[in-house]
């Protein structure tokens, strides 16, 4: 998949971005909101939301869980036509793009696919030993991945945090 490249201007102060989707949440299906500390990303996310069930959801929601830079946010209705909000990260493309650092424990096969030289055997291997051994942790613990050599690690570095 071939990406135009976006380009962000740096700012004396990092924004801290989160995406909505779901008709709930945004008009479109789906926007990514910008701020620069967490309660004003809070107090922007409820802003968005229109239906009062679905404001109340969200703020349960932000009130027991901590909100990170680069999270998608979804709201859709369940089979009992109840509310249901999940929570996920953006995908590696959309968090390279707005220059947010990826963290290896919060990426999907696909998300890999999306970093340079990291083919589909290569990210079902980093998956598989996630799975595995646990958590990396860091970027510098994808050395334990079969396949992922020193000069591998350092041409992936500068896309995690």
């Amino acid at each position: 998949m071939l990406v135009a490249p976006v380009f962000v201007a740096a700012t004396a102060r990092q924004q801290l971005y989160v995406e909505l989707c779901g008709p709930y949440l945004c008009q479109q299906e789906s926007c990514v909101i910008a701020a620069a500390d967490i309660g004003q990303l809070s107090k922007t996310i409820i802003q968005h939301v229109k239906l009062e069930e679905a404001r109340v959801l969200v703020s349960r929601w932000l009130d027991l869980n901590s909100l990170l830079c680069g999270q998608k946010l979804t709201m859709l209705e369940n089979a009992d036509k109840q509310l249901v909000l999940e929570c996920q990260f953006m995908s590696a493309v959309r968090r390279i793009t707005l220059g947010i650092p990826l963290h290896p424990d919060h990426m999907t096969r696909k998300d890999w696919q999306a970093l340079p030289g990291v083919g589909e055997k290569l990210s079902t291997a980093i998956v598989a030993e996630r799975c595995r051994g646990g958590d990396f942790g860091s970027v510098s613990a994808l050395l334990r991945v079969r396949g992922i050599s020193y000069k591998k690690l350092e041409s992936l570095r500068h896309y995690f945090q």
